[in-house]
């Protein structure tokens, strides 16, 4: 059994940020096709990460979600 939702990603309206680390398990184009299938998302890969981008970047990643809930205030 496969889960796969990207046919529903169109209905999702509300901000949505994405983001991916460069060195995950999955691969940072999958993770981008789920960002591309949300209207106006953002996209954000973590060059120094894997799946565990609040622990191995800290410090840009709460920059990186600052910001994202800044830009919809």
């Amino acid at each position: 059994f496969a889960f796969d939702a990207r046919d529903a990603l169109g209905q999702i309206t509300a901000p949505t940020l994405v983001v991916a680390g460069a060195h995950d398990m999955a691969p940072v184009e999958h993770i981008k096709e789920v960002a591309d299938g949300i209207e106006d998302s953002q996209f954000v890969v973590f060059e120094n990460s894997g799946h565990f981008a609040p622990i191995e970047e800290t410090e840009r990643f709460l920059e990186v979600v600052r910001e994202f809930l800044a830009s919809i205030e």
